[in-house]
């Protein structure tokens, strides 16, 4: 599954990250293992593999670091904002 860099929501998530943390995201797709694909099949642009620091994932010792949640929860929050903006 793979949304094109030039689709308005990876633009506007880049914007946002760049925004808040001052650096240019890398533009790459997630791991093998990934939902997007469903949205995606509908049309959907989509967005996948961007979070927070974890590890362990699927495991006994899955794990997520707090300290970054909130300003993730802020860079989609802006961008959900941005993309309803320039979208509709």
């Amino acid at each position: 599954m793979e949304t094109p860099r030039s689709t308005l929501i990876v633009e506007m998530l880049a914007r946002s990250i760049e925004e808040v943390t001052g650096t240019k995201p890398s533009l790459e797709g997630p791991g093998p293992a990934c939902d997007g694909w469903v949205f995606s099949m509908c049309g959907l642009e989509t967005i996948c593999g961007y979070g927070v620091e974890c590890g362990g994932v699927h495991g006994a010792d899955e794990w997520v670091g707090l300290a970054n949640l909130q300003s993730i929860t802020g860079m989609y929050a802006r961008t959900i904002l941005n993309y309803l903006g320039q979208a509709y």
